[in-house]
């Protein structure tokens, strides 16, 4: 049996050093993984400040059979860069998943996996307690204090909306371009409508590779994905 087409869903906002490398030796990982399987890979460039090297570009399109590009002079967000890639998905089912791959390749067959066999139009990354050790003091406070608000309050059935690999099919992808948020909780917003339409949503455990890196996140995008929060939180209905 034919295996479906996956469109990898890229947002890039002023990347690391050598990313293109990192995204080369993912999907060529991926491939050997899912040999059967078409692969397509979208990458949006969020108005990053620094230019992207050409030649990195370059060689993305030589090395990756299917590559489209996407590119906007002005910074618009996380949310916003994802909807224009998810506009031009046409495979069969999309993955959601930063510039630098920072999750395991078994991680995301185990998204694929659970769309393919599971049947799920949802599929979300759910971050173990590993996952802690390896990021800075003040993203633990905040993620673990929005799990506990999002379970004992918002009362979802899965708590861990903000994890940065998920998947879905067309059911979902549908649901996904409703969103509004641009900046970093249209995962909440996206999850909050999956839970309303009762898609059938499942979650898989992730991991981390080995030297991933987080960035440290300004106080003025704490202050507006807070507002976001509240919003999300007293007019969900």
């Amino acid at each position: 049996m034919k295996k479906p087409g996956l469109d990898l869903l890229i947002p890039c906002y002023n990347p690391p050093k050598n990313w293109d490398k990192m995204i080369r030796s993912s999907v060529a990982a991926l491939q050997v993984s899912l040999p059967d399987t078409k692969l397509n890979l979208i990458l949006v460039n969020d108005g990053s400040t620094k230019a992207l090297n050409p030649t990195a570009l370059e060689n993305l399109k030589k090395n990756i059979h299917s590559f489209l590009f996407i590119d906007y002079p002005k910074n618009q967000g996380k949310g916003h860069a994802l909807r224009q890639a998810a506009e031009r998905a046409n495979s069969d089912l999309q993955i959601l998943i930063d510039v630098d791959f920072p999750y395991t390749n078994e991680s995301i067959l185990k998204v694929y996996y659970s769309l393919v066999v599971e049947k799920s139009d949802l599929v979300l990354g759910y971050r173990n307690a590993a996952y802690y050790q390896h990021t800075p003091p003040i993203r633990k406070v905040i993620s673990k204090t929005l799990r506990f608000l999002l379970k004992h309050i918002i009362r979802l059935p899965v708590a861990d909306t903000q994890c940065g690999l998920k998947g879905f099919n067309e059911k979902g992808k549908k649901l996904f371009l409703q969103t509004k948020i641009n900046s970093y909780l249209f995962d909440l917003e996206f999850v909050m409508l999956s839970s309303k339409n009762k898609l059938n949503t499942s979650a898989v455990h992730v991991n981390l590779k080995e030297g991933v890196v987080f960035t440290r996140m300004k106080l003025s995008v704490l202050i507006k994905e807070a507002s976001h929060f509240f919003r999300l939180l007293f007019f969900r209905n």
